[in-house]
Order: C-alpha cells, then structure tokens, then sequence
C-alpha cells in the first residue's frame, strides 16, 4: 500500500529530528513507522518508532535529501542519507 508518506521518504518530525519512513500505517496514513536519526546516538543505530504510539509525535513536513544535506549540518546530512541506505537494504532483504 502506498501512504501519504512512502517508504524511503525522508521527514522532519515535529520535534525538529530528521526521520525516514520505514513502513505505511493503512489505518492512520500519517502516522507511520519512522527510523529517527538521532545525532548523539550510536552511527550504525537508529530508533524506530511507531508514530500511531506516539500522540505527541507527528510529521512537520517530508524532504527531499538535498534539502536536508543543504538545511542540516554535514553530520546530519550523512546521517540521514545512511538511514536511506539502510532503509533500502533492509526492504530489499524482506523481499
């Protein structure tokens, strides 16, 4: 199913994290399951969260990668793009 936010879309969540949307949520399309980049955690880790679970998490607004790469500090940009990477390798794996 495609969502309002697809897989592999890279989203600013309301807090101001960086996310990549990991999986569709078909009964609530916006809330849907994220890998958070989290700058003060481990570089090959990152947090997946269910936002149908979080009440006070939503999406601020989704991005392209280059305007995180240019909006971010480089660290950031990195980041963001191994999340995508990871992202993809995994979906490719699960298929």
């Amino acid at each position: 199913m495609m969502g309002v936010y697809p897989p592999g879309s890279v989203v600013q969540l309301t807090d101001g994290r960086f996310a990549l949307v990991d999986g569709v949520n078909s009964v609530r399309p916006l809330k849907p399951r994220v890998l958070v980049h989290d700058p003060s955690g481990a570089r090959n880790e990152a947090l997946l969260l269910d936002l149908e679970n979080e009440p006070a998490l939503g999406i601020r607004r989704s991005l392209r990668v280059a305007v995180v790469a240019r909006g971010a500090g480089r660290a950031d940009a990195v980041a963001v793009r191994r999340l995508v990477l990871r992202s993809r390798r995994r979906h490719a794996r699960s298929r």
